[in-house]
């Protein structure tokens, strides 16, 4: 495909994708009020994470840094549930374990769906 189309076509899906997210309404809700298959926003949606993911895998093509010229970045922290407070979503696969909170945003939740439907 023509990568001026396939840009084309991308930037579009991102747009649809950003509008359903901004709007709150769940996939199935939004897609049925804007005609728009499920399939098609999910592999859509899927495609474009594909395509972010290889993006930020060739810019982020990490060298050593010598260790007088090293900088410290400042990394936000907040704290996990408290004592007798567990996330409300616990997935264990193998030795792999996934906590999600209560106040996970939909797109959490939307991610973590795409994950574990497409995991092996």
């Amino acid at each position: 495909m023509n990568e001026i189309v396939k840009a084309i076509r991308n930037n579009n899906w991102a747009a649809i994708i950003q509008e359903r997210q901004n709007s709150g309404q769940s996939i199935r809700q939004w897609c049925s009020e804007n005609n728009v298959s499920e399939g098609s926003y999910y592999y859509h949606l899927h495609k474009l994470r594909e395509h972010l993911l290889q993006s930020a895998a060739l810019s982020s093509s990490v060298q050593a840094t010598p260790a007088d010229t090293a900088e410290f970045v400042r990394v936000p922290f907040t704290l996990g549930p408290q004592p007798g407070q567990g996330p409300a979503l616990r997935v264990r696969r193998g030795s792999t374990v996934i906590e999600v909170s209560n106040d996970a945003s939909e797109g959490i939740l939307s991610l973590m769906r795409e994950v574990l439907c497409h995991a092996e």
